[in-house]
């Protein structure tokens, strides 16, 4: 096995959660980084290679994560992972009546933070021989949805942001920068949009059909999709979008 190092963003709940748990089976060191951490009850599967960094990306964070990862070995890595997934949904609404503070925040941490956590991430292990970025993206990122005007084009400037990332690496075969599509999970964003108004988010019945109709995928088995996607990094095709099984 490969010296690997994953960084995962949102890495206490949801997919990203999963994805923390399911690398430290695999024996892989991660650094989670979150506004929580996983409890200390949850993790029994080399504990010891987890490292939880609590991380608010709606504010500056940019120079405390810097110093603190540089501080981290890294002579001796192979390869490094950083696995943006951090997200929220969050305004949902029509844009009449969006909150500027609410927008700022959204934006902040679905657009902003990724950037700079992929600037920090070549800046800090840049001598690592092996490198490659996914950004959790989504189906919003290309089709409208009425209600979403801010969730779809946060996401829309993530996947532009990602493509222009790659080319900027087109020539280095020893990085890789992808797109991973998750599709609708069993999760606390699921929840918040099952929660909105028809007058916010009209398609708000169609979300509550995917919970009873029980067509809500676990974050278990998109993390495993995900994973088994990456797991060979020589294979990615750079500037792609990836979704899920």
């Amino acid at each position: 096995m490969k010296s690997s190092l994953y960084l995962v963003t949102g890495g206490s709940q949801g997919l990203g959660r999963s994805i923390v748990l399911q690398l430290l089976k695999q024996n892989h060191k991660v650094i989670s980084l979150a506004r929580t951490s996983i409890p200390k009850r949850d993790l029994s599967d080399n504990v010891k290679n987890l490292i939880q960094l609590k991380i608010d990306f709606s504010q500056n964070f940019q120079k405390k994560l810097t110093s603190t990862l540089k501080k981290i070995p890294s002579t001796k890595l192979e390869e490094v992972f950083l696995i943006n997934n951090a997200g929220i949904i969050e305004p949902v609404d029509r844009i009449e009546n969006l909150k500027t503070d609410q927008v700022e925040r959204h934006l902040k941490i679905n657009l902003l933070a990724p950037i700079i956590m992929s600037q920090i991430f070549l800046s800090v292990f840049a001598k690592v021989p092996q490198k490659t970025i996914v950004q959790i993206t989504s189906g919003a990122a290309t089709r409208p949805v009425e209600g979403w005007a801010v969730y779809c084009s946060g996401k829309a400037g993530l996947d532009m942001f990602n493509e222009v990332l790659a080319l900027q690496h087109q020539n280095d075969n020893n990085f890789k920068a992808i797109g991973y599509s998750p599709g609708i999970m069993d999760t606390a964003m699921q929840t918040k949009i099952r929660s909105t108004t028809a007058k916010q988010f009209p398609d708000v019945a169609e979300f509550k059909k995917y919970k009873t109709e029980k067509q809500l995928r676990s974050t278990d088995y998109v993390a495993a999709d995900l994973l088994s996607i990456i797991n060979d990094p020589t294979n990615l095709k750079s500037g792609q979008v990836y979704r899920v099984k």
